[in-house]
């Protein structure tokens, strides 16, 4: 696809392939895998108070990443009005979304590894 060749190191590329393929470390993966199994709507996020699911969506709406959005995006809310799974599996699947240039691909990479070292920093809570 147009948009790898925007992405200009491993990191990346790696952090948007995994994130489009469902290979990242989000609750919505982490809690169907492994011994400690945990039910699908008990998979929250552990950077806001919003009990929502942690999952691909979530992450590019999450109240908690807000000032990271506005970071890495001009309009923070870039992706606020597109409030479904159907629009979050069409930009994931290589579909146009509001401004889906080559350099916003490239933003969305850098903004993804961020959120993973957030997640990394953030202790799951406890319920």
């Amino acid at each position: 696809p147009d948009y790898i060749k925007s992405l200009h190191s491993w990191d990346a590329i790696t952090a948007l392939a995994r994130y489009r393929l469902g290979s990242h470390s989000l609750g919505i993966e982490l809690g169907r895998r492994g011994a400690r199994r945990v039910p699908r709507d008990q998979r929250q996020c552990t950077l806001c108070t919003c009990c929502a699911r942690d999952d691909e969506w979530h992450v590019l709406t999450c109240p908690g990443l807000q000032c990271l959005r506005q970071l890495h995006f001009r309009n923070g809310d870039v992706f606020e009005g597109a409030t479904d799974d159907a629009a979050v599996n069409k930009l994931m699947n290589g579909g146009s979304f509001s401004g889906c240039t080559p350099h916003f691909w490239a933003i969305l990479a850098k903004y993804i590894i961020d959120v993973n070292t957030c997640k990394k920093l953030t202790p799951p809570t406890t319920t």
